[in-house]
């Protein structure tokens, strides 16, 4: 199984703004990290389409609440401006729950509920200490803020 999760595993988290959407991924087996943008000119939206058909493993922090179900819905709302995306991710934000929990087409682990089912809940922040990681840091613009 490991062996699959290496082979097949990307490390992904979502970054949403009234007027941008970024996906960034990172390969476990080549240590590749890759962006998906949905912003001005830039619209990435199909090759991430290409890449969910690619039977990815995701891993995130929270994504069985959050990424999750802001990438599937973008993906099965192909018309969906970037502002009714980020009002769908403020729902959840404000505690609605992922429609999509049962009914993802990919596989999905999330690390918060790793943590959770060992009856340890931390932060992602202190994940990172504990991990002895170089730099943790909040994002530098607000979520209720658009980006320039």
């Amino acid at each position: 199984m490991l062996e699959k999760l290496y082979a097949d595993g990307y490390v992904y988290d979502i970054e949403i703004y009234k007027n941008l959407f970024c996906l960034t991924t990172y390969s476990l087996a080549t240590s590749e990290y890759k962006t998906y943008l949905w912003y001005d000119d830039v619209d990435d939206r199909q090759a991430l389409a290409n890449f969910i058909a690619t039977n990815p493993i995701l891993i995130s922090f929270n994504g069985w609440n959050f990424d999750d179900a802001v990438l599937v819905h973008l993906l099965r709302h192909p018309n969906i401006t970037k502002l009714e995306l980020w009002k769908f991710a403020q729902t959840l934000i404000n505690g609605e729950r992922n429609p999509y929990r049962y009914d993802l087409p990919f596989v999905s682990y999330d690390v918060l509920e790793v943590l959770r089912a060992g009856f340890n809940t931390t932060s992602l922040k202190m994940c990172g200490v504990n991990l002895k990681h170089h730099r943790i840091q909040d994002l530098p613009i607000h979520y209720l803020d658009e980006v320039r």
